[in-house]
């Protein structure tokens, strides 16, 4: 993904068929892989852990304009407290959105 992206890929145009041979040969590997169903996902970058965020306080925490009130600071110090990893010159979230939650409870107390 990371090659391609490089190369232009717009990651929102990703579908099975881009895949497809990954999974085709990992079901002629012996043993766990042999006939299981894979689901393939892509890792989560910085603009997705934004989209989590925001979604988290309009839906949970009920800030309809969450740019606004708690504000674009506290969702930047929220993104900031995230886990990335760094895969060749691209940065992803570790455990993707599952951390949003928590990390915005403790910054932003009920």
């Amino acid at each position: 993904m990371i090659k391609r992206k490089a190369n232009g890929f717009d990651r929102s145009s990703v579908c099975y068929w881009d895949f497809e041979e990954l999974i085709d040969s990992s079901h002629l590997i012996g043993g766990g892989l042999n006939g299981a169903e894979l689901a393939t996902f892509l890792p989560l970058e910085k603009e997705h852990i934004v989209l989590c965020t925001k979604e988290y306080l309009k839906s949970v925490r009920k800030f309809h304009q969450p740019q606004v009130n708690p504000g674009a600071k506290f969702i930047e110090k929220v993104v900031k407290k995230i886990t990335f990893i760094l895969l060749e010159t691209e940065a992803f979230s570790r455990f993707g959105c599952k951390r949003v939650n928590a990390t915005v409870d403790t910054l932003l107390p009920k």
